[in-house]
């Protein structure tokens, strides 16, 4: 064997004993680190990591709220959210979290955070999930932009928090193109309203996309909404919206597969009426909602590629059932907690789900 072999055979020999004895020193150390952070910020004891360590339990990869991936030994997930309406005033410095190099997910929702912007510097990060923080988007992408590893990032902030996306931020390499990778945005829970939209073009990797509960009210222009050509899954949930508005010469949306909507004072049956664009729905959830309507279960079978069809909570016209069998691309169908009344016609293989 050569040199360089026996360089190898060291290096691997360094690397098995490492893993052997469970997570990285540094790693190790630097919990410890953040636990004594955290009690220092606010003196409420997040998990007990420093207990774990006084009592020989010193492999950090099975502690509570550490996920490390087990070939490596290094820290790849670290979960500190707090439950919702438990924040506190903990204020961490993001270097503290610079020893987990391969660190992929981070969940901080429900804490009130500052200075992160460090957070860059961690290049292997997938998903972010910072809701229920008042951190202002400029902020955020100033520390988050330059990641392309990121894939999935949660900003939703408590109801009567408003903020706005800028259409482009000029980061270091031009717009917002560091999140070219981004596929999952949860913005829940904020006050933005149909011009969300334009702002959400500058990324365009974007497969998955929740506004539950924003203002996005009355009548949406498809444009910007079909722009996002990467588009799959859109939860519109809680917002009041009257119609989906196509212009002459507007193509349809041809990726979308899940659709979720419904309010208590949205104007349901012309919203369903203008879902015509959504070309290849899969799936459409409609929660409680008026779906009285005579003309909703025909705008309905209209949807020739619809598979999964939920009306949770909605009420509907007496002779709704009776026709909704007639959509024969129809595999689940859901009615669970409306109050509605009526028979459902024998369809084949379709799954019905019906709790009052």
């Amino acid at each position: 064997m050569g040199i360089m072999g026996n360089i190898k055979f060291l290096l691997a020999f360094l690397l098995i004993a490492i893993v052997a004895n469970g997570c990285w020193e540094e790693e190790r150390s630097a919990l410890l680190d953040l636990q004594t952070n955290i009690m220092s910020s606010n003196g409420k004891l997040l998990v007990d990591w420093a207990g774990y360590n006084a009592n020989g339990f010193i492999d950090c990869c099975f502690w509570k709220k550490v996920k490390c991936n087990l070939a490596t030994g290094r820290v790849i997930k670290l979960d500190l959210a707090a439950r919702y309406g438990s924040g506190d005033d903990w204020r961490f410095n993001a270097s503290l979290f610079l020893p987990f190099k391969s660190l992929q997910v981070l969940l901080l929702s429900n804490r009130n955070i500052t200075g992160f912007s460090k957070l860059r510097q961690l290049p292997n990060l997938k998903e972010v999930d910072l809701q229920y923080n008042p951190i202002h988007p400029k902020v955020l992408l100033s520390s988050l932009c330059s990641i392309s590893s990121l894939e999935v990032l949660k900003l939703g902030v408590e109801v009567g928090t408003s903020f706005s996306i800028p259409t482009a931020y000029n980061s270091s390499d031009g717009g917002n193109s560091g999140l070219r990778n981004l596929e999952k945005l949860n913005l829940n829970y904020n006050n933005f309203n149909s011009t969300i939209f334009s702002s959400l073009k500058v990324f365009p990797s974007l497969k998955h996309l929740e506004l539950v509960e924003n203002k996005i009210n009355g009548n949406i222009k498809m444009n910007d909404i079909i722009a996002l050509s990467n588009l799959k899954h859109l939860d519109l949930r809680g917002n009041n919206i009257e119609s989906f508005v196509t212009t002459k010469g507007i193509k349809r949306m041809s990726s979308l597969r899940n659709l979720q909507l419904g309010s208590h004072n949205s104007n349901s049956s012309r919203a369903i009426q203008s879902l015509k664009p959504f070309s290849s729905l899969k799936s459409l959830s409609y929660e409680n909602s008026d779906l009285t309507a005579l003309t909703t279960v025909y705008t309905l079978r209209n949807l020739s590629t619809l598979e999964y069809l939920y009306l949770t909570g909605s009420s509907l016209n007496d002779n709704f059932l009776a026709n909704i069998g007639q959509m024969t691309s129809l595999k689940v169908f859901s009615i669970a907690f409306g109050d509605n009344n009526g028979t459902l016609p024998n369809q084949g293989t379709l799954f019905f789900s019906s709790f009052f």
